[in-house]
């Protein structure tokens, strides 16, 4: 871990992904020789990721037990550099090969990412990250491997549908972060890549030579998503903005004399009372949407107080509503 780490900056040194995979490498390469067992794996592997100095770093495997005969761990495979795959508002699929200590990445924002790894030359052990951003990530695996699934899901779900592991059979470890987005592990659909070593059920020793499934779609669903992205921020900063605000709910403004009535809504309702001889003009911008006024904006009116609702935000409603409209509203609830 020395020289993974060097010693030119010292241990307050920031450390970037090169030697946080060295690291995650090491603790893998525990694993496999029994040293370190799954649940202590998860655990240092996510102190590995977080850490940000190069003396956090050396803290995390200072413990870690060396293999009696080091040289026949080679070297190599804890310096590979990352596969990635990324969609951004596209589609994007991985099925290549995984060499032993190489990770694979896989981001997708607005987008979907298939990462197929049911292959026959899978490595004993695969860690895959997966981040998605209003997004999805489904990683394909092979019949009879050990999953294990962590990470955080905000607003999003990570979810895993397979079957039983068998003895002796690959792990592949998958870490999601998910906002506003899923991550998925499954065998998929069709037939299955069988597992070397692994006396898998009939049925399951081909290759799956149809194309993934791909909930979603482009343009339509996403479109559909920057659109609501879009109206829910204008709502967001409109109700930032207003002297009355409504967020998944509903209020009533009363307003006896002249002036403006500020409103901002965002997935709620607002009613806004004036007298009956008020005379009332609306104006602002409702996303998904709408402002109404029946009886308050009856044109010609004059003699009442002149006041202005400004209703603004996204997928809400704002009402404006005579005192008599407001009154015989109570009276029939």
């Amino acid at each position: 871990m020395d020289e993974a780490a060097g010693t030119d900056g010292g241990a307050d040194r920031a450390v970037g992904d090169l030697e946080r995979a060295v690291a995650d490498a090491e603790l893998q390469a525990a694993v496999g020789r029994g040293a370190l067992s799954l649940r202590d794996y998860e655990d240092l592997a996510s102190s590995v990721w977080g850490a940000r100095t190069r003396g956090e770093l050396a803290a995390v495997v200072a413990d870690l037990v060396t293999s009696p005969e080091p040289s026949v761990v080679p070297a190599t495979p804890t310096t590979r550099e990352p596969l990635r795959t990324v969609a951004v508002m596209s589609e994007s699929q991985f099925s290549g090969a995984v060499l032993p200590g190489q990770p694979v990445q896989a981001t997708a924002v607005m987008g979907t990412v298939v990462v197929d790894l049911r292959r026959t030359d899978l490595p004993h052990d695969v860690q895959v990250r997966a981040v998605t951003v209003m997004g999805e990530v489904t990683v394909l695996v092979p019949r009879g491997v050990q999953v294990h699934l962590s990470g955080a899901a905000v607003m999003g779900s990570r979810t895993t549908d397979v079957g039983p592991a068998e003895p002796g059979a690959p792990v592949v470890t998958v870490r999601a972060s998910a906002l506003m987005g899923s991550v998925t592990v499954s065998h998929g659909s069709g037939e299955q890549v069988a597992v070397p070593g692994v006396d898998l059920e009939k049925g399951r020793g081909t290759v799956d030579r149809r194309r993934p499934h791909r909930s979603g779609g482009w343009p339509l669903k996403r479109i559909v998503t920057v659109v609501a992205v879009a109206a829910a921020a204008y709502g967001a900063v409109q109700v930032a903005g207003a002297d009355h605000t409504t967020v998944f709910g509903s209020g009533t403004v009363t307003q006896t004399g002249p002036g403006t009535v500020d409103v901002g809504v965002l997935f709620g309702s607002e009613v806004v009372v004036v007298p009956d001889n008020a005379v009332v003009s609306t104006e602002g911008g409702m996303v998904f949407g709408s402002t109404t006024c029946d009886a308050a904006c009856v044109p010609g009116r004059t003699g009442g107080p002149a006041i202005t609702v400004k209703g603004a935000g996204a997928f809400g409603r704002v009402q404006v509503r005579t005192a008599s409209e407001a009154a015989a509203d109570r009276s029939h609830r």
